[in-house]
């Protein structure tokens, strides 16, 4: 039957001890795994905020444009048109 290696602590890389001289830190199947969770979770963040943001930029051109219409509001098209031709 072949050697099976320890499963216990002794043998992996600890982050307070940091690696031995004699056998360099590998990352584990585990930490595999836990990068492969946590990367679907981090670009989910990425793209909420995204959206978020997407959605707070519109939010302020409609506040912006209903602003502007308050200003205009009373004024004809050719009046509003002459103020910004320079005429």
């Amino acid at each position: 039957m072949p050697a099976r290696a320890s499963s216990s602590s002794s043998g992996h890389c600890s982050k307070l001890r940091g690696p031995s001289q004699n056998s360099p830190c590998v990352a584990s199947k585990r930490d595999v795994n836990i990068t492969k969770l946590n990367y679907p979770l981090e670009h989910g963040i990425r793209i909420a905020f995204s959206n978020y943001l997407a959605l707070h930029l519109v939010h302020k051109k409609l506040q912006l444009l209903h602003v502007i219409e308050l200003i205009f509001d009373g004024f004809s098209e050719s009046e509003i048109n002459g103020a910004f031709s320079g005429t």
